[in-house]
Formats: structure tokens, C-alpha cells, sequence
């Protein structure tokens, strides 16, 4: 169990590793992915043109945005790092222009329902290196850190993601919105 994200994140993902995040909404996660020397990062968010709202990583600190605002907020913030590919596009659709075998690293918070985030780990399972580890966000609320407790299908799909596939979580991250971390090394 790591304390952070950032923690879990440090010490799963070797530098030079060729990584993915699914769901960027400001891109502050994909900074963090980005200062472990990554040889390249994809970013893949809907961005959609309507309002979006999120919170920290412990849940805190809600605000509303506009999904184009944060697009082109995240296209400056990352303009001169050739090693980054940003996509405006569903997860699934990108997923699938992904040669197979071919991440060390996805990190999902995108859609935080069960039929989309099912989806998009078995999509990404094919995608991934063996040995790769796929991570992601809101997995469960750590009460002690968490400003408010909510449910997501997070949970129930990671579970059964892991029991179809006979794998196990292999880590957690303890911020309010608790992150996991799953080595795909069972094909």
C-alpha cells in the first residue's frame, strides 16, 4: 500500500517506459507521468464541449470547467514535449489504434462507470507489455482522507476485470480516492 498515487507511480514505472492516461482533464496527473522520464505518453481525453467537474486526488477541491477550455489548457501545457501524443477522442476509440504489446504503463480515469471502465481495461489488456501494469483512479474512498464518500462502477469492474482474468490487484495508492495497480503479466 503507498500513501499517494505519485508514491505508487515512482515506484512501479522504470524511466524510458512507453505509457498511456485515460481521462487528463487538466493534465496534472499526466505532469506527474511525465517527470518519470516516460520515451513517450499518450493522453486521451473526450474533452467534451459541455461542463465537467472534478475534484483532487482526495476528492477535494471540486470545480467546474469547460471540456474545450481544459483541451486547448492541455495542448499549451504540453506543447513542447515531442514525447507526448495528446488525443480528443473516446477511450475506445483510441485503444484500438494502440498496437498490441505495447504499454508498460496505463494509468484510467476516464469514465467512471462500470460498463466504461470495463471496457476499457479489457481493451487495454491487449495493449500492455507483458509484465506492463495497468493503474487507475477512484478504485474506492480512503474514509480518512476522502472530503465526501461516493461510489463509482470503479470497483465492481476492477474486481471482475481481475477474477475473469486471473490476476489481483497487486497495489493500492491511499489517497481519498484510492488508486490500484494491476501487473498484467497472465495472458
Amino acid at each position: 500500500m503507498f500513501d499517494t498515487r505519485i508514491e505508487m507511480i515512482k515506484a512501479l514505472i522504470p524511466e524510458n517506459s512507453i505509457l498511456c492516461e485515460l481521462g487528463v482533464f487538466k493534465g496534472d496527473f499526466a505532469s506527474e507521468l511525465y517527470k518519470l522520464n516516460p520515451k513517450h505518453l499518450y493522453l486521451c481525453d473526450l474533452w467534451p464541449n459541455a461542463p465537467l467537474y472534478s475534484g483532487n486526488e482526495d476528492g477535494r477541491h471540486g470545480e467546474f470547467y469547460n471540456g474545450v477550455d481544459l483541451y486547448e489548457h492541455v495542448s499549451c501545457r504540453f506543447y513542447d514535449n515531442l514525447n507526448i501524443s495528446i488525443y480528443r477522442e473516446c477511450s475506445d476509440t483510441f485503444i484500438k489504434k494502440l498496437p498490441d504489446a505495447f504499454l508498460d504503463g496505463v494509468y484510467i480515469d476516464a469514465n467512471h462507470s462500470y460498463d466504461a471502465v470495463k471496457s476499457d481495461l479489457n481493451a487495454i489488456f491487449p495493449k500492455m507489455k507483458y509484465g506492463g501494469v495497468i493503474m487507475g483512479h477512484d478504485y474506492e474512498c480512503n474514509p480518512a482522507k476522502a472530503s465526501e464518500l461516493f461510489e463509482t462502477g470503479v470497483k465492481q469492474a476492477v474486481d471482475e476485470f481481475c477474477k475473469e482474468r486471473n490476476l489481483e490487484i497487486n497495489a493500492k495508492a491511499n489517497d481519498g480516492c484510492v488508486s490500484f495497480a494491476i501487473f498484467s503479466s497472465i495472458r
